[in-house]
């Protein structure tokens, strides 16, 4: 992982505070910060699936479990743990066409039923990404919702982009104080407002026979905080 850039948003505040008649006027400057870092995924989730359709329902259903099974095996032959694997849906839908009969008062006939089988299945190994979806492929698997890769633990990333942040937010308001020719204080408060990942996506086509070809790319982390720190102004 690498630290990218970072950038900063900032505005001063300036309006005094009393705490008292007899106390003197509270001055402060509110810093807001953003640090953005690359890494590179280790893990990848996709999602896939099975259709049939038949003039009957129960056979329509019947196909699509039979092939999902074949396609569940190859997953755990790749080494897809079962807790990594998890139905994300299940639906039978009639299906109808235009029906021009002139008994046929509604205009359209039922032809037949459509099954579908959704899988959500996060793949650790993302070198096995493409070899995985050439196999479920041949083996029955004709619908494919999108792949993402990702991070198994991002918590490393997420610590280094507050400090990063946070020391962003001291650097800028630096600048300022110098700039107004008064101190930096302390710091009064952190305002920690949490983070947001542009992870790559991508739609495919089961008509595609060959995803050995895929490449995880990147991942954008960016994370924002806004600090308050007292202005120390010579009297």
């Amino acid at each position: 992982m690498r630290l990218v850039s970072v950038v900063a948003c900032l505005w001063v505040v300036g309006a005094p505070v009393l705490a008292d008649s007899h106390s003197s006027p509270s001055r402060q400057i509110q810093v807001s910060g953003e640090a953005r870092i690359s890494a590179q995924p280790d893990m990848a989730t996709l999602t896939l699936g099975v259709t049939s359709f038949d003039p009957e329902a129960a056979r329509a259903m019947a196909q699509t479990s039979q092939k999902m099974v074949a396609v569940i095996d190859k997953l755990i032959a790749f080494g897809i743990l079962g807790e990594d694997m998890q139905t994300s849906q299940l639906t039978l839908t009639p299906r109808w066409e235009q029906d021009r009969a002139y008994d046929n008062q509604s205009g359209r006939k039922l032809v037949g039923f459509e099954a579908a089988n959704m899988l959500t299945v996060r793949v650790m190994d993302i070198n096995t990404v493409g070899p995985l979806l050439d196999q479920v492929l041949k083996v029955g698997a004709n619908h494919f919702r999108g792949l993402r890769f990702g991070l198994k633990d991002t918590s490393a990333v997420e610590d280094q982009l507050r400090v990063a942040a946070v020391q962003d937010a001291i650097a800028k308001a630096k600048v300022l104080t110098d700039a107004a020719g008064v101190d930096l204080g302390a710091v009064r408060s952190i305002n920690d407002h949490g983070n947001g990942r542009a992870a790559p996506m991508m739609a495919m086509e089961a008509a595609r026979s060959d995803f050995s070809a895929i490449a995880p790319g990147s991942l954008e982390f960016n994370h924002t905080v806004s600090v308050v720190f007292d202005l120390e102004v010579a009297e």
